[in-house]
């Protein structure tokens, strides 16, 4: 949860600024006097704010990861590294959805920080552990984090991460293949960059 939060609102800061700031200083209308087309304006920003997110949380975690392992020493620190690799692939999944989601938010609406709190506290927060979480990021996130424990060994049900929906008067397991939640997450990163390319083409005209 902590990692998810502090993802998701370096995410809104990020796009917040690399977006809403050049609608503001009227920068935007610079860039499209240029032959750069509104997909290359969007997309430059997309990749900058993507590696920033991802690299400021991953070294964040590294640091974390050998804090806490330090009392373990070093074979502590080697014996662990399947969890901090899977944290990384989390928060590299994670930078590409979030970045690309609240860009086009920056992009539509002129409060982007506040929609995007609002938008992760009712729609990842709520939908996520309801019937139709497959339409949100964190189920992907969550289905990714409980194959990975999965696979290392660990005891962890399906209820711990919300990845259950009801059927009458059963549950139904809902883990998404890793692979598959990566792709759904890449997809939906192209169609978000898409759809701003489109937003600041209507905007600006």
């Amino acid at each position: 949860f902590l990692i998810k939060f502090i993802g998701v609102l370096m995410a809104i800061m990020f796009a917040s600024e690399l977006i809403n700031e050049e609608f503001n200083k009227k920068t935007i209308q610079i860039l499209r006097t240029t032959p750069i087309r509104p997909l290359e304006i969007i997309l430059y920003r997309y990749i900058a704010g993507v590696v920033c997110m991802f690299t400021i949380l991953t070294v964040t975690s590294l640091i974390y990861y050998v804090i806490i392992m330090m009392n373990a020493g070093l074979y502590g620190i080697k014996e662990e590294l399947d969890i901090l690799f899977l944290v990384i692939k989390l928060l590299l999944l994670e930078s590409v959805a979030y970045i690309g989601i609240f860009i086009l938010i920056s992009v539509y609406f002129d409060k982007p920080f506040f929609l995007g709190i609002i938008y992760w506290m009712l729609w990842e927060m709520i939908v996520s552990g309801g019937n139709y979480q497959q339409i949100t990021v964190s189920h992907y996130l969550n289905s990714v984090l409980f194959q990975g424990l999965e696979n290392m060994g660990w005891d962890v049900l399906t209820k711990d991460y919300g990845l259950m929906k009801s059927a009458g008067n059963e549950t139904v397991d809902l883990v998404t293949d890793p692979f598959t939640a990566a792709v759904i997450i890449v997809i939906l990163a192209l169609i978000t960059i898409g759809i701003s390319a489109k937003g600041i083409e209507r905007r600006q005209f």
